[in-house]
């Protein structure tokens, strides 16, 4: 009896040290596995099918010498994504079973690899064209996270696709990460600002990365074709612009706005600190930043280029 406590100590120590990295099988199907043991009891997990690369949350407990882990928001008894694994040596032997199909789980430890894994395969293919005016918007899909972005096509310069495609890419493949990591991703993508000079678009998303509540979020990237550079701040465009007082004399007696958001009321005054700023045909929009139970009062302020060149 003390030798089986003892093992099963040695069992709970060596996993509780650090987060594990695996991979192996279901059946006949690839996997990867990723467990974080919150405490001696509590495990949090998500594996993903290496065909498909979509994370599927997990949460469990050690119990004894074994691993049990099974859908999160679920219970054990609802037999949903249920793992129950056991150690041999340094790998993991088991089922997984979803209702009534029970398959054989062999699981080997690797060493950081699952961020590598997902990065290498995302994969874009091209699916439509917009035109607007003269030039042309090349939207590709991400094969695995089924999520959109443009590229630079036909009636943009060389120059100017060689600069701002690669970053596109980036943002791609930032959004198509964040779909296959969390429950879920919704991105409407606006093109603001076309011109010799510049580039801008905004991303409203929602996304479920767990917890009570999805986050509604709106970030929008301006660039300045020019200078082959993307504009971080409004401040690098802008040095000297007042856009605080200049929002508040335009806007503090508009009737159209909620009063429930107060937007110039002193003690709010720090949500015009953290701003999303888009450049637009007509000229800038400001919008403050609110916390979670707020977002609905985060609306756009435009300050048009004649009052700001005023």
């Amino acid at each position: 009896m003390i030798r089986k406590i003892v093992v099963i100590l040695i069992f709970m120590v060596s996993f509780f040290s650090e987060a594990k990295e695996y991979k192996g099988t279901i059946g006949k199907y690839e996997i990867y596995l990723y467990m974080d043991f919150i405490n001696e009891e509590s495990v949090e997990s998500y594996y993903f099918y290496k065909s498909r690369l979509k994370n599927i949350k997990l949460e469990g407990k050690l119990e004894d010498d074994k691993i049990v882990l099974h859908e999160f928001f679920t219970a054990i008894e609802d037999e949903k994504e249920l793992f129950r694994l056991k150690r041999e040596g340094e790998n993991l032997i088991g089922t997984w079973q979803n209702g009534t199909t029970v398959l054989r789980v062999a699981l080997t430890p690797i060493k950081d690899e699952l961020d590598t894994f997902k990065k290498d395969r995302i994969t874009f293919i091209r699916d439509s064209v917009q035109k607007v005016g003269a030039r042309e918007l090349v939207w590709l899909k991400e094969k695995y996270s089924n999520q959109s972005l443009f590229r630079l096509g036909n009636g943009f310069s060389k120059a100017e696709r060689f600069f701002l495609n690669p970053r596109l890419d980036e943002i791609h493949k930032e959004n198509a990460l964040t779909e296959l990591d969390c429950q879920g991703l919704a991105i409407e993508i606006k093109p603001r600002l076309i011109s010799d000079d510049y580039f801008s678009f905004t991303t409203y998303s929602t996304v479920y990365c767990g917890g009570a509540h999805p986050n509604h979020n709106i970030k929008s990237y301006n660039f300045d074709f020019k200078k082959a550079k993307e504009i971080e701040k409004i401040e690098a465009l802008f040095p000297y612009l007042d856009y605080k007082t200049m929002i508040y004399k335009k806007y503090k007696s508009d009737p159209m706005l909620d009063k429930e958001c107060q937007y110039f009321e002193t003690d709010h005054i720090d949500i015009w600190d953290y701003i999303d700023w888009v450049l637009t045909e007509k000229g800038i929009e400001i919008t403050p930043s609110f916390p979670h139970a707020f977002k609905v009062c985060e609306q756009p302020f435009l300050l048009t280029y004649k009052e700001i060149n005023k």
